[in-house]
């Protein structure tokens, strides 16, 4: 293992390369870039510009979006412009029966587009039991479907902050079986127990959207203590993005693996076998060279920064001095411990708990083996799924606290949600409390085969199946919303002050509050 240290200095040749960008980009070196800022037309992908990343915020070129309505969908195609219709506020549809949507944006210009299918618009259903994206033959922008009884609120915006009218769908007809009780139970984890899910009062409303290199990869970093938000795309590339949505920086890495350090500190796969601590400058401050490929990252709040390869376990300072290395530990999932020390994984064997130090200091087997992921409260309790589709809470010192048993497999999760209460999907979506009493079970999220995405919000939970849906709930305020993209969702976040972050494979960054 080899450990190189990089310190680095403001010598004059940065200081023209700096300027020299700042006259042929627009900015500084490690600022905004005017060329790339331009905009673009939202329907196509055009190619990377030589000087920097593409557009942060994606727009139609010329003319702005002025306002959007939303309209019944036509029933037939055609080329003549659409006409707004701003009264259309209800309409109403039979259990089962299908509702369209056409999304008509006025221009600055005074000339309408089509914008029902544009990749940098944001649609959001407020009552997910009552209207879900319609699945057949695959979900697409404004198509829902009346699964239960009741009234939502269907409304769409874009990244200027312009916003349709909300739409009012009525879905009549008898319950079918599984529709939400009125009467939820606290006791444990029952399939027939379904919270009832109101409508949100306000609708959720885009932000910003960042356009990268597709695919974005699995993790969005939001760090609490700053407004920069990172994350990797295609072509493997790290950005850096502020809460305004535009290009701080960006660099090349190796891999999609990342993890957050103290002061904002990122750690990232530069190397197949090497990991760099990044400041948020985007500035290196040290590189470790690693024995095996890395699997995944991990942090602590003093920060120790822990590296998971297909060989070994490592831990270094956060000066980048090496701590100790564990050869053969070829653990899939891990998590830092607030008290110290990391807990490790590997799917279908053993959840173990590592001492500051790098001793083992307990072991536990889950029915099964582990699944999903590792999550670790702020007392330092640890929460693992197993293939048998058992929840499970371990104490600090590894001694079982209490488990719930779903009917399948663990896909997605635990996370932790800021008041504590645990979330995870195995046939579903779950929401339990610290003593594993349900909060909340959701039917709406059926994993189909391929990625569950899953994070705490600042609410409750957002998690997302293959597709361009997420489902956003708060237990406490007994509310859900959908939130859809045109587009397969890759990865969520949260954000310290409650804006979630969407990515999707087609290379877009949506910020949503």
């Amino acid at each position: 293992m080899k450990l190189k240290r990089i310190w680095l200095f403001v010598v004059p040749q940065l200081l023209l390369l700096s300027a020299f960008f700042a006259q042929s980009c627009g900015n500084g070196l490690f600022g905004t870039l005017t060329e790339c800022g331009q905009s673009i037309n939202p329907f196509e992908f055009a190619p990377l510009i030589s000087c920097t990343p593409p557009s942060p915020t994606p727009g139609p070129p010329g003319p702005q979006v002025s306002s959007l309505s939303l309209c019944p969908a036509p029933s037939s195609s055609t080329s003549a412009s659409p006409t707004p219709c701003p009264s259309f506020v209800a309409t109403s549809i039979p259990v089962g029966g299908v509702v369209e949507f056409e999304l008509v944006a006025t221009l600055s210009d005074g000339t309408t587009a089509d914008y029902t299918d544009a990749p940098t618009v944001l649609w959001s259903n407020s009552n997910p039991s009552v209207l879900a994206p319609a699945p057949t033959p695959s979900p697409s922008p404004g198509v829902y479907e009346g699964v239960c009884p009741g009234t939502a609120n269907v409304s769409a915006s874009v990244s200027s902050g312009v916003t349709s009218q909300q739409v009012s769908v009525s879905v009549t007809g008898s319950p079918p079986s599984g529709c939400p009780t009125a009467s939820p139970s606290s006791s444990p984890t029952t399939a027939a127990q379904i919270r009832v899910e109101t409508a949100l009062q306000e609708s959720p409303r885009l932000q910003w959207v960042f356009r990268a290199q597709p695919p974005i990869g699995t993790a969005i970093l939001a760090p609490p203590e700053t407004s920069t938000v990172y994350f990797v795309g295609g072509e493997r590339m790290l950005y850096a993005v502020d809460s305004s949505g535009a290009l701080l920086w960006s660099r090349s890495v190796a891999g999609p693996a990342l993890a957050l350090g103290a002061n904002g500190t990122v750690y990232a796969e530069t190397g197949a076998s090497v990991v760099e601590a990044i400041e948020r400058s985007g500035l290196t401050l040290w590189q470790a060279e690693l024995e095996g490929e890395i699997v995944t990252l991990a942090s602590e709040n003093q920060g120790t920064v822990y590296a998971a390869t297909t060989t070994a376990l490592y831990s270094f300072n956060a000066d980048g001095t090496l701590n100790w290395t564990i050869q053969g530990l070829q653990a899939s999932a891990i998590a830092a411990s607030p008290t110290g020390g990391v807990n490790v994984a590997t799917i279908g064997g053993p959840v173990a708990g590592i001492s500051g130090q790098g001793k083992q200091i307990w072991s536990f087997s889950p029915a099964g083996g582990f699944a999903g992921a590792i999550a670790v409260d702020q007392d330092g309790n640890v929460y693992a799924g197993s293939e048998s589709g058992v929840l499970y809470a371990l104490s600090p010192q590894g001694q079982l606290l209490w488990e719930v048993q779903t009917p399948a497999p663990v896909k997605a999760g635990p996370v932790i949600a800021p008041d504590g209460s645990v979330a995870f999907v195995a046939d579903q979506l779950y929401v339990l409390s610290q003593s594993g009493m349900t909060l909340w079970q959701s039917p709406l999220i059926e994993p189909a085969i391929g990625n569950v995405v899953i994070t705490a919000t600042a609410q409750g939970v957002a998690v997302s199946e293959l597709g361009g849906s997420v489902l956003s709930v708060a237990p406490a305020t007994n509310s859900s919303t959908w939130l859809q993209i045109n587009g397969a969702i890759s990865a969520l976040a949260s954000g310290p002050s409650g804006e979630l972050y969407l990515g999707s494979q087609q290379g877009y960054v949506y910020r949503v509050r």
